[in-house]
């Protein structure tokens, strides 16, 4: 593994419209229909969110994504460049592309999602982004980003580079019996208990399965929403309980807990901290509507 430290992080995937249906009271099932209170647009995907509560947090953080084309663009353009994050190494898809949207339908305990991808995952500015000196950390948003483009764990290694890698719920990607071979290199996964359960077979406790999870990455944060957080590594198993806080849109939590943690981490605290800092961001996340909103709102580098 390669010893974490301090310095300007890098977010690598792709980037959504996501339009969320928000005040749900329950998520529609086949044959019936469901309203919401409220619809709303925003910019999205994990790569975004997570740079954007680095950046609240003041966080020196860079984005590597390619800008969707489509009805869309023109919303999320607008809203990432408000942002503080450095987005000189993201491109525009080219003209007529098809839009890359998800559509998030979110209750107070629940959530869903419905996704279009289009296009690449990583623009071709990945190699001038990942020789940036200043650069410490790579985060990769989805393990779909990864398994399209492998080669990202090899690159950020040769620079001396930390990785961290978000899971994302993908059937095909995490169904599929090599996908863990896509961890070799990677210092800090992140995945949401389901996936981390799909991922390694577990119907029973986390617990039992530590050595075999451990042998594949060295730390893992397995985000459990209102049950709070589990660190594994070889030789410890540690929870955090979630913080108190009324949920209004679950969208994009996740995203914020890594962000919490990973700035602990590149800091040097103890893993402890680490997850008790992911889950003060993820709550943060979980009380306005819209991934990164909860980011845009905070005073101060609360991280």
């Amino acid at each position: 593994m390669t010893a974490p430290k301090a310095g300007k992080i890098l977010c690598v995937g792709r980037l959504y419209c996501d339009l969320v249906f928000s005040g749900v009271p329950k998520l529609p099932v086949v044959g019936e229909e469901v309203f919401a209170d409220n619809l709303s647009t925003h910019a999205g995907g994990g790569a975004f969110i997570t740079a954007a509560y680095l950046a609240a947090a003041g966080q020196k953080v860079g984005l590597c994504s390619v800008i969707p084309s489509g009805p869309f663009g023109e919303v999320i353009e607008a809203e990432i460049r408000n942002s503080k994050i450095d987005l000189s190494q993201c491109r525009k898809a080219p003209t007529g592309s098809s839009p890359q949207v998800t559509v998030a339908i979110t209750s107070s305990s629940d959530r869903a999602f419905l996704t279009k991808r289009s296009g690449l995952a990583v623009p071709d500015t990945i190699t001038a982004a990942m020789d940036d000196s200043e650069l410490s950390h790579v985060h990769i948003a989805e393990l779909a980003t990864l398994s399209e483009f492998p080669i990202l764990v090899q690159m950020a290694k040769v620079r001396g580079l930390t990785i961290s890698l978000d899971c994302s719920w993908d059937a095909d990607v995490i169904g599929e019996p090599m996908s863990r071979d896509l961890f070799r290199g990677i210092d800090l996964f992140l995945p949401n208990e389901k996936e981390l359960r799909a991922l390694f077979c577990i119907d029973g406790e986390i617990a039992d399965h530590q050595i075999e999870i451990s042998h594949h990455v060295p730390i893992v944060a397995v985000k459990r929403g209102e049950d709070g957080a589990k660190l594994i590594t070889e030789t410890s198993i540690i929870d955090a309980p979630a913080n108190s806080c009324e949920v209004i849109d679950t969208t994009g939590a996740g995203d914020a807990f890594n962000a919490g943690f990973i700035l602990s981490w590149i800091n040097g605290r103890p893993l402890s901290d680490c997850l008790r800092t992911g889950n003060l961001s993820g709550s943060e996340a979980t009380k306005h509507i819209g991934g990164a909103k909860g980011a845009k709102l905070l005073s101060g580098p609360v991280l």
